[in-house]
This record gives C-alpha cells, sequence and structure tokens, in this order.
C-alpha cells in the first residue's frame, strides 16, 4: 500500500535511538502516523517540527499497518512565529488540538 500527499507536521515522537514516530495532518488521508527512519537525527530534527509543511509519501505492506513516512520539506512555519511566543504557543496548542480531535486515517477534504 503506497499514497503520496501533501501534509502538516502535528507532532513527532522519539521512537527508539533514531526513529520518530510522526503525525501529520494530510487533506486526502486525514491524521495519519507513521515511522521515520533517522529522524531523529541532526538534519532531521528541523524537518520534523510542528507546524511545517511536508510532501510525504507513506508505504506499508497492508493498510492498517503503521507504515513509514519519507518526507521533503514543503514550506517552514517556524521562523514566522519564533519571534512571537504567543503564536508559537498559539500554533502548538492548534496542533495538538488537531491531532486529538480528528479521527486516524479519515479523509478532510
Amino acid at each position: 500500500m503506497k499514497w503520496n500527499d501533501r501534509g502538516i507536521v502535528l507532532s513527532a515522537k522519539k521512537y527508539s535511538e533514531s526513529g520518530l514516530i510522526l503525525a501529520i495532518m494530510t487533506a486526502n488521508h486525514g491524521n495519519h502516523k507513521g515511522l521515520v527512519r533517522w529522524g531523529n537525527s541532526k538534519a532531521g530534527r528541523s524537518l520534523y517540527q510542528p507546524g511545517n509543511m511536508i510532501q510525504v509519501s507513506w508505504n506499508a505492506r497492508l493498510e492498517d499497518h503503521l507504515g513509514s513516512f519519507r518526507c521533503e520539506l514543503v514550506k517552514t512555519s517556524l521562523s514566522e512565529f519564533l519571534s512571537d511566543p504567543l503564536k508559537l504557543s498559539a500554533l502548538s496548542s492548534i496542533c495538538a488540538l488537531t491531532e486529538l480531535s480528528f479521527p486516524e486515517r479519515e479523509p478532510h477534504p
């Protein structure tokens, strides 16, 4: 099972020494999670910040599996919000609420 889509990073949680469990919100596939190998490396840390827009390719053997992501940065939003603590707090809250509010793998076009 494979798909490609554009989405917004909602959260990135450490998994093992070098991996991440990435939660993203996409238009065609909804709130989706996947494993990013080497996502916890120095090069990958800035890519997987909440609010960043990424182009993602998901791959798994079956549709019900967690699967793995391959990601490319489309647009970073952190530079716009970093200077204002209130905006940064709002972005963090919106990402957390979106991840908790929407059911997984349900599209929201």
